[in-house]
């Protein structure tokens, strides 16, 4: 868990004008897919062999992979959170989403004071050189996930209302199933390509969210779904265009990184939405 920084101070003859806000969004996530049987593009026009494609392995596994270094994914462990129930952090005989609750403050803490200091450190660095910097308070062209933490999918709805019960909304901007919804090769000869059927994880979600009582946690949980995510296992092949001028060619990525990053545009754009809308509710 990250320690909060102390704030970096602006030197009073420093940069001047009103510190811009610094925007902060983080989300609570249960990952949930399938392991799509797909075929890959066919160069010589023999049809290729089947291949498998689990996107939400591939992030967990490339989660796992990057150790305690800072990042924008987060596993949270359930006995970890545990941990946190007892009388040194004042949650002692609480349930262990009261331990959830008490990791997602600190964390937000902690990230939100450095991103808003990485700012400060931006202000006094231009100031200092002389810059006239461009417009800070300008939010950025595509909305932003800081962190997602990403907890193991529940078993029941009753797990559902306990975690909505632990009122999370203070410290959380979204939480949400997050669905990789596609299509898999059958087992027929040749195979054809059909619609999996909706996973258990987001019909649970669906299911509490119809039942759930107004303005509580759960009912303002959602289901995010990546469409069509079994085309993520491929690259977009590349016009002639694109190849013939070098600057405008596409960067190679690996399927996990187009999984992850289809992910969080989903999760950013509804985020996003969310906190537009909150805002107006304040004006």
């Amino acid at each position: 868990m990250e320690q909060v920084e102390d704030e970096v101070d602006l030197p009073e003859e420093g940069p001047g004008g009103k510190l811009p806000t610094t925007s902060f969004c983080l989300v609570l996530g249960h990952l949930s897919g399938h392991n799509f049987r797909v075929q890959p593009p066919s160069e010589d026009g023999e049809a290729s062999p089947l291949q498998d494609f689990d996107p939400c392995a591939l992030i967990l596994n490339q989660v796992k992979q990057s150790g305690d270094a800072p990042k924008s994914i987060v596993l949270l462990d359930k006995e970890e959170l545990g941990g946190y129930c007892q009388e040194a952090y004042g949650l002692q005989d609480q349930p262990i989403w009261a331990g959830l609750k008490f990791r997602l403050e600190k964390e937000r803490a902690a990230r939100q004071r450095a991103k808003s200091n990485a700012l400060r450190r931006k202000l006094i660095a231009d100031f200092e050189e002389g810059a006239e910097g461009g417009d800070l308070a300008t939010s950025p062209a595509q909305p932003e996930v800081d962190v997602l933490f990403l907890l193991d999918a529940p078993e029941a709805i009753s797990e559902l209302q306990a975690i909505s019960d632990a009122g999370l909304s203070e410290v959380v901007d979204l939480w949400s199933s997050i669905y990789f919804a596609g299509k898999s090769m059958d087992e027929s000869e040749p195979p054809v390509q059909v619609e999996c059927a909706t996973a258990e994880v987001p019909e649970l979600f669906y299911q509490a969210i119809s039942s759930a009582a107004m303005k509580t946690d759960l009912a303002n949980c959602t289901v995010c779904t990546v469409a069509e995510s079994h085309e993520l296992a491929f690259a977009v092949p590349k016009s002639s265009a694109v190849s013939e001028s070098p600057e405008a060619q596409v960067p190679e990525t690996t399927p996990t990184e187009r999984a992850m990053a289809a992910m969080m545009e989903v999760l950013a754009q509804e985020a996003s939405s969310r906190m537009r809308f909150q805002a107006l509710l304040f004006i």
